[in-house]
């Protein structure tokens, strides 16, 4: 399968969005935006692969991460995005930590950074991380993208209201239609699929990118186009 991330109608809005984000002026607007959606449809495959073939920093938010795990992970994030070789501070306290990152974001980068943090969901049960956003955002020139599931823009709203006002975007994902399905399979698999696969496909993937990649791996594996028609057309 290709490495890449297709253009899909979701896809093509939100590098439209963070273009904007990113342009924006820094002094009197924070770089916050949110990207939001059902599960499966593509939002952490598009920060994945929009980071990675822009030089950008991935990160994602766990479970069982604190504030200050987050912003060791963040600093450690920035470090290697930087090229830098010193060693995290872990045993600095959240303050220390904070200032650390917010002076390595402002005075480490010639363009202000672009940071994707998926998961943002964890930090409705750990609200200091959310806070720990806010603040970064607030005092750095970076621009922060948070990748969350369909109910954070909601839970945002009502958990956090002064944090939800400091969107400049905010963007709903959704599911993928036939013409987003079609030119995903184009763009990324590795063999030729016959139309009447690629309907069959549409139909099975139910616009879900996860599902997608499934019956792709599978096309990819078989290599014949008889075979993957017989498998599609089980089930039915």
């Amino acid at each position: 399968m290709k490495n890449v991330c297709s253009e899909t109608k979701n896809v093509q809005t939100a590098l439209k969005y963070i273009d904007r984000v990113r342009k924006r002026d820094v002094i009197r607007q924070t770089g916050l935006m949110l990207i939001y959606g059902i599960w499966g449809i593509g939002k952490t495959w598009f920060g994945e692969k929009f980071a990675a073939e822009n030089g950008f920093i991935f990160m994602r938010l766990y479970s069982t991460m604190r504030q200050k795990d987050f912003l060791i992970a963040m600093i450690k994030k920035v470090y290697e995005n930087l090229g830098k070789t010193q060693g995290i501070p872990y045993y600095k306290n959240t303050y220390s930590l904070f200032e650390i990152l917010k002076d390595t974001i402002n005075t480490g980068y010639d363009k202000p950074p672009v940071i994707i943090i998926d998961e943002i969901d964890y930090a409705m049960k750990r609200t200091h991380i959310l806070d720990a956003i806010r603040d970064i955002a607030d005092d750095t020139i970076g621009t922060y993208i948070c990748i969350g599931m369909q109910n954070t823009y909601n839970d945002i709203k009502q958990i956090s209201p002064y944090f939800f006002n400091r969107w400049a975007y905010t963007l709903q994902f959704q599911p993928n239609d036939k013409a987003d399905i079609s030119k995903t399979i184009k763009d990324v698999c590795e063999i030729d699929i016959n139309d009447t696969n690629i309907d069959l496909i549409v139909h099975k993937s139910e616009g879900n990118m996860r599902n997608l990649i499934k019956i792709i791996n599978h096309a990819e594996i078989i290599q014949n186009n008889d075979e993957l028609t017989a498998l599609l057309g089980e089930k039915e």
